[in-house]
């Protein structure tokens, strides 16, 4: 059965500095787009890449005692004798979705950090001229050279590849959408006016899966089956399906696919991210961090007004008949 393993890990941007710089610049994006808990995130990525380390040590190690003397570690065994090694429970792959989803933040973090240091040596050799951009000539072409291996393209195409192999062997799970809003937020990012063909059919599909994996029903009606940040986490995804669902079918002149009271899925609650986690017994407060601050810089606001604005939206163009006021709401978040 497909899974990954370390080579596949090894596929990703695997450097501590280029990982925490792509980590980041992806935060940053997704305070506008938080479909997801980003502290469980960037720790179940670093789990990832410690696990593919901890196999490949594994390997060497079974490699290494492949060639030992047999004779000799009989004769040591007998004649020093020790207790049996505390062997520790291994640890778990990671899955194909969750991989893809790695892949495809990727992805968009790398993306992102090419935008920003093409607008940073812009804006250097508007600012200091000539001169100054023939003394610091060797500064691009060093960081280009240290993304060189860090392909947009090719780590959003290892992350469909992932997807499609995990259809065929594996059920659907959160990861799965997690994935697909990553890729939908990476075709988004062209900076092109205009919806790339492909992102309208991913987006069907992608309802379709949360629709069949019964996101579009709240988890309270389901007592005991779902933990508190799970049920969460349901509620972020299943919004953020619908938000695209609305978006993406407003700008191809489709109608959504979601219908209205086809789902019972409440808003996600606003909770205090750095502290809201899979052992939480209770939804955390946001609190500013320092004097004077907004609660919403560590809270989950933005996002569940910006879905109460898009359910506004569609209830004016279905109800009221005004073409443009889905359009309007939708275009201004």
């Amino acid at each position: 059965m497909p899974a990954v393993t370390p080579q596949l890990v090894a596929l990703l941007p695997s450097a501590s500095t280029t990982r925490s710089r792509i980590m980041s610049a992806l935060e940053e994006t997704m305070r506008m787009h938080p479909c997801f808990n980003m502290k469980q995130f960037k720790s179940r990525v670093e789990n990832m890449f410690a696990w593919a380390k901890e196999e490949d040590g594994k390997s060497s190690a079974s490699a290494s005692s492949s060639n030992s003397n047999p004779k000799a570690d009989f004769a040591r065994s007998i004649f020093f004798p020790s207790g049996a090694p505390s062997t520790p429970a291994p640890k778990s792959p990671p899955t194909l979705t969750f991989f893809a989803s790695v892949a495809a933040a990727f992805a968009l973090g790398v993306l992102i950090c090419k935008e920003n240091e093409a607008a940073s040596d812009a804006e250097q050799a508007r600012n200091g001229g000539a001169k100054a951009a023939r003394m610091d000539e060797s500064a691009p072409s060093q960081r280009s050279s240290a993304w060189h291996k860090c392909s947009p393209t090719g780590l959003h195409m290892l992350s469909m590849q992932a997807l499609a192999t995990n259809e065929f062997t594996n059920m659907y799970d959160t990861d799965y959408l997690i994935a697909s809003i990553m890729q939908i937020l990476f075709l988004l990012h062209d900076g092109k006016p205009r919806v790339a063909h492909s992102v309208y059919p991913l987006v069907g599909k992608m309802v379709n899966i949360a629709q069949m994996m019964g996101l579009s029903a709240d988890p309270d009606e389901f007592p005991g089956k779902y933990g508190l940040f799970e049920a969460e986490m349901r509620r972020r995804v299943w919004w953020d399906v619908y938000y695209y669902d609305v978006f993406v079918a407003d700008c191809m002149g489709q109608a959504p696919t979601i219908q209205d009271n086809s789902y019972t899925t409440k808003m996600p609650a606003d909770v205090d991210e750095e502290q809201f986690c899979p052992s939480s017994t209770s939804l955390p407060v946001p609190v500013p961090r320092a004097a004077g601050g907004d609660p919403s810089e560590v809270g989950f606001a933005y996002f569940t007004q910006k879905c109460r604005y898009v359910v506004v939206a569609v209830a004016i163009s279905v109800h009221i008949g005004v073409s443009d006021a889905r359009n309007t709401v939708l275009h201004s978040w």
